[in-house]
């Protein structure tokens, strides 16, 4: 729902609202007074929460609404529609019921637009590639590569992963960014590593709009048998608990036939989403990565202390290995590897790294 505060423009005893389209509504009020205001909007989401009874059901209602106050006379109807609207998606993204459009919220959504508008050349000017950041063991030896994407523009400069990639889940572009890198991630580790080097697993990002989509297995054993000719080194495919929410039963299939197939599965940013211990059961997981967010507090908070032991422990009765995240001090090392935490990675270790220098870290670091 879109609310818009008009005191400029004479609206019909003050108020006025009309069906905008599909599931959203325009509401137009005289109100002036921002906590009048929003003391209005929430008895109106209050309303609509109100339980349905048809024949025997129970139905539940829940709204967002984004609310613009209109402040000059130059303000188009189509401007303050807009501008609610921006406002109604910010609202949908976060715990709010009701949010009240500010500035930031446009030139977030704008700077959203070019990074979709540049995004669509990215791969055809060669401005997406990899930067590899190492997993080790205790001893520092390297066991495992992340492939992670970047992008470097010229117009928007270096744009942050968790920003471009979820752009590129909303427009449809993930499906060949995330062939591109997989393909490329596969061929440039195979160019530098020896075929005597030793065995080192490969762990690439999947989206869940990837793994959802068809065909999505066959293309992948063909990548793997066109560009991974190193016997020596796996490919393991992470995903995160939001896969899950979308087909529960066919993704857990899909990763148990990639499992078969010879890939290894890992769950990325375990614990901070959809994870339930019968979740957790039922996947055919070779690997569990806890989160930077937990290894953060791992040494300053019991609790994340006690949470980490627990989860390593779980997992190492389900015969499952685990890689922390984000290790940057050797109290942390330390405390995970007492724990039974298998690699690391994080700044303590190694920053990413480009094609090049990941060669010579791997020279020095997998004797």
């Amino acid at each position: 729902m879109k609310c818009i505060l008009t005191p400029l423009i004479r609206w019909p005893n003050s108020l006025c609202h009309y069906r905008y389209s599909g599931d959203e509504f325009v509401v137009c009020t005289s109100i002036q007074d921002k906590r009048d205001l929003e003391s209005y909007v929430n008895s109106l989401l209050d309303a609509i929460k109100v339980p349905i009874l048809l024949d025997n059901y129970t139905f539940r209602i829940t709204a967002k609404s984004g609310v613009v106050v209109s402040s000059n006379e130059g303000d188009t109807l189509d401007e303050l529609k807009r501008r609610a609207d921006f406002a109604l998606y910010e609202a949908k993204g976060m715990r709010s019921s009701v949010v009240f459009y500010e500035k930031s919220i446009d030139e977030k959504y704008q700077r959203l637009g070019q990074i979709e508008y540049e995004l669509k050349s990215a791969l055809t000017n060669n401005e997406l590639y990899i930067a590899y950041q190492p997993q080790c063991d205790f001893s520092g030896q390297v066991k495992g590569i992340e492939a992670l994407a970047r992008w470097t523009n010229p117009t928007l400069g270096s744009v942050r992963p968790d920003h471009f990639i979820s752009v590129a889940e909303s427009s449809g572009d993930i499906l060949s960014i995330g062939n591109f890198l997989l393909q490329k991630a596969m061929k440039e580790v195979n160019e530098i590593l020896m075929p005597n080097t030793l065995p080192i697993s490969l762990s690439i990002n999947i989206s869940v709009i990837q793994l959802l989509s068809e065909g999505f297995r066959e293309q992948l054993i063909s990548s793997f048998q066109e560009y991974n000719d190193n016997p020596n080194v796996t490919v393991q495919l992470e995903v995160t608990e939001s896969v899950f929410i979308e087909n529960k039963t066919y993704v857990i299939e899909l990763l148990s036939k990639l499992k078969n197939d010879g890939f290894l599965i890992s769950l990325d940013d375990f614990g901070t989403g959809y994870s339930s211990l019968s979740l957790f059961e039922k996947l055919p997981l070779n690997e569990l990565k806890l989160d930077k967010a937990f290894i953060d507090r791992v040494t300053e908070s019991y609790r994340s202390e006690q949470m980490v032991h627990n989860i390593i422990m779980l997992a190492k009765s389900m015969g499952v290995k685990v890689v922390a995240e984000g290790v940057e001090t050797k109290e942390q090392k330390l405390l995970l590897e007492k724990y039974g935490c298998d690699l690391f990675q994080g700044y303590l270790f190694s920053k990413p790294l480009d094609k090049e220098s990941l060669k010579q870290y791997i020279e020095c670091h997998s004797k």
